[in-house]
Parts: C-alpha cells; sequence; structure tokens
C-alpha cells in the first residue's frame, strides 16, 4: 500500500502538496481525487513533484507493479477551508430587550470537532462553536437581535 508522508494535512486553507511514497522498486503509484478507485491503466502515475490540490478532495491510491496483484488501496478526504472569517464579538449594547442591563459578549469562532468512527478512525470536521457569556443578567424577555 503507498504510504502518504504528509498524513497530518487533513483540512487546508491554501494549495497544499500531496506526498506519497512506496518501497516497492520499479512499482507505480496511480491515483484519483474523485473518490473513485484507481486502475492500473487511466489513472493519473503519481510523480516525485507531488499531487497538489486545491479544494476538498479524496485521495484514493494504489501501487502496481507487473505481474503482482495491486495493493490496497490508501483513501484520505482533504477538506479545505472555505470559511476564513475573524471571530466576531458582538457589545451589549447589540442585545436588545434585557431588562437589566447586563455586560454581555457573543462570540462566535471556528474549530476543529474530531469525529470517532467505526474501526478506530478519526475525522476532523470544521464546526461552529457560539459562545454567550453574560454576567449580572436578571431576566430576557425576548429573544437576541443585532442592531
Amino acid at each position: 500500500m503507498p504510504i502518504l508522508v504528509n498524513d497530518d494535512i487533513q483540512v487546508f486553507r491554501k494549495d497544499t502538496k500531496i506526498e506519497l511514497k512506496h518501497y516497492v522498486k520499479g512499482a507505480v503509484i496511480r491515483y484519483t481525487l474523485d473518490g473513485k478507485a484507481p486502475d492500473s491503466l487511466t489513472s493519473p502515475i503519481y510523480t516525485e513533484e507531488g499531487i497538489l490540490i486545491n479544494k476538498t478532495a479524496v485521495l484514493n491510491a494504489k501501487v502496481y507493479l507487473d505481474g503482482w496483484i495491486s495493493s490496497d488501496t490508501l483513501t484520505q478526504q482533504f477538506i479545505e477551508q472555505v470559511l476564513r472569517q475573524i471571530p466576531y464579538v458582538w457589545h451589549s449594547s447589540h442585545i436588545r430587550n434585557i431588562r437589566a442591563k447586563p455586560r454581555c459578549c457573543l462570540m462566535e469562532s471556528w474549530a476543529i470537532k474530531t469525529l470517532k468512527v467505526a474501526n478506530g478512525w478519526a475525522l476532523k470536521r470544521p464546526f461552529l462553536k457560539v459562545m454567550l457569556i453574560l454576567t449580572n443578567l436578571s431576566v430576557f424577555q425576548k429573544s437576541l437581535s443585532a442592531p
């Protein structure tokens, strides 16, 4: 099976180079980026220059050698981080319809959540984390609203 050299890259922000290697002399690595299984005739051949990706892709790669059965398929998903925003902080003046004048702050930020799936694999996905920090609050009369 081909070995993914830079296996720590799963979520990326800009063009990323994927590097593969194998230890069988004379063998070639063929790959696809569309999630389909690579074949020994039409799939692109991996070169030392690596594979450049610039959007979300599912890499499938196999090692082929004449006279031998192909290797198992290496599968890895690469996710482009498309939301690149600075965390936004709401000030207490943005919250209306509150009886008391609390000090409060609503913050949102992106984080990476690791989801455990079958067979011990872990899948990393971005998720939106929203926090509402309130102090000295008596009662909300209505919901939060922006100015």
